[in-house]
């Protein structure tokens, strides 16, 4: 009976170590999910998720920033529109979560708090199984299905930056690139942030 427990004490640790350290949304609130396999090494991948170079690679050409735990990451696209993140917790070759602190994007204060996070994990000898979310969003509005497309979309460019060397993310200064409708950047205004 004690070593029922026991495990049953490891497990709820295990489900709500998340929860305690602060980047998992409360249940009621929206969560972008996209989870999916990459023919590739984790190694491979937590670096196309936690340093500068992997993120220009498959999100955005005008990622810069600080990484590192603490750090701010800043996502910028074209007409001054941006996101800019906290890393709030990085964790080797398995984890890494950020917090939206401002974003200019007309719809941006939808993000505003809202907490990405990139797990992975092993799956078999060569293959990466990555559990994407982006939590935190206060309702599933029209902006939060905008960005859900686009997230599947740059998820598809993080797959193709591991598997190929190649990821397709939004080029700034690009007239042609898909990646975030023009309409919505044009529309850009100041800067919306948290405290």
């Amino acid at each position: 009976m004690a070593a029922g427990r026991g495990r049953d004490q490891m497990m709820f640790r295990r489900k709500t170590a998340g929860t305690r350290a602060g980047f998992s949304p409360p249940s009621n609130m929206a969560t972008i999910k996209h989870n999916f396999t990459i023919v590739a090494p984790r190694e491979q991948v937590f670096q196309a998720v936690s340093t500068l170079d992997g993120l220009n690679g498959w999100w955005t050409t005008g990622t810069t920033g600080n990484p590192n735990r603490g750090g701010k990451l800043r996502f910028e696209f074209d007409n001054g529109c941006y996101n800019l993140m906290q890393v709030t917790d990085v964790r080797r070759n398995k984890f890494a979560a950020w917090k939206c602190r401002e974003s200019s994007f007309p719809s941006g204060r939808e993000w505003i708090g809202t907490v990405v996070t990139f797990r992975l994990s092993k799956d078999g000898e060569r293959n990466t199984q990555v559990e994407f979310e982006h939590g935190g969003w206060r309702k599933a509005s029209d902006f939060y299905g905008r960005c859900n497309f686009h997230w599947g979309r740059f998820m598809v460019s993080l797959k193709l930056l591991c598997e190929t060397s190649r990821g397709e993310p939004y080029v700034v200064g690009s007239e042609t690139d898909p990646g975030i409708p023009k309409m919505e950047m044009a529309r850009a205004g100041g800067a919306m942030r948290t405290a």
